[in-house]
């Protein structure tokens, strides 16, 4: 038994990929709590089921347009650095998302121009993380650190959204529980923004791997 986990895990052997798989699976979660969170604030601002819909075609489209070219670009350059600069733009597209949302500023072109951004920023840093895990470990456990990266991608796609809840919210249901009284009234928007943090957390995870 132990022997047949130990081959069935086998690449986390190799500490480099053990990082990476750990940064990543981090990095995956707030990226689709954010998601998450996104799609919510543009329902809770506009009402209307449609600009979700496009908030996740100009999501997805940069993926589907310039993942080739971001697998060239792969082959060519340095995949650390395209994967650290990929982290980098989504970090700092959560950050502009989370103080646009604190300071009650955030309009819905905004948070659609966000999701393109991180869109662009997804095509080139997944060719390059793709590229990069097979050189983490021995060409003959190749296969067995591919199954295990499948395994961190559907497993945040799990993971991420049902950590995406709302502290915040669920704090005030608590209070207006225990004093019997309205609570203080919180807005949508600070458990969104709440949501936010938990994402901005988890890109800084992947970014230290990344520089460390």
């Amino acid at each position: 038994m132990r022997e047949r986990l130990t081959r069935l895990f086998k690449a986390f052997t190799y500490r480099d990929f053990s990082l990476l798989w750990a940064g990543a699976f981090t990095s995956s979660c707030g990226t689709w709590m954010q998601t998450v969170a996104q799609s919510w604030l543009l329902l809770t601002i506009t009402g209307k089921a449609a600009y979700l819909a496009w908030a996740e075609v100009l999501q997805q489209a940069p993926f589907l347009a310039l993942s080739l070219v971001g697998g060239v670009l792969a082959d060519r350059m340095d995949r650390r650095r395209i994967l650290l600069l990929s982290q980098v733009v989504q970090l700092t597209s959560a950050f502009l998302l989370a103080g646009l949302v604190y300071a009650h500023r955030v309009e819905v072109w905004m948070i659609l121009v966000l999701a393109f951004v991180v869109g662009v920023a997804t095509s080139f840093g997944g060719p390059a993380y793709q590229a990069l895990v097979p050189t983490l470990v021995d060409k003959e456990d190749v296969p067995n650190a591919v199954a295990l990266n499948s395994i961190q991608f559907n497993l945040a796609r799990v993971v991420g959204p049902v950590l995406d809840h709302n502290p915040l919210m669920v704090r005030d249901q608590f209070q207006r529980v225990y004093d019997g009284q309205q609570g203080i009234g919180l807005s949508p928007q600070d458990g969104q923004l709440a949501d936010v943090a938990l994402a901005l957390d988890a890109q800084c995870q992947m970014i230290h791997v990344l520089g460390g």
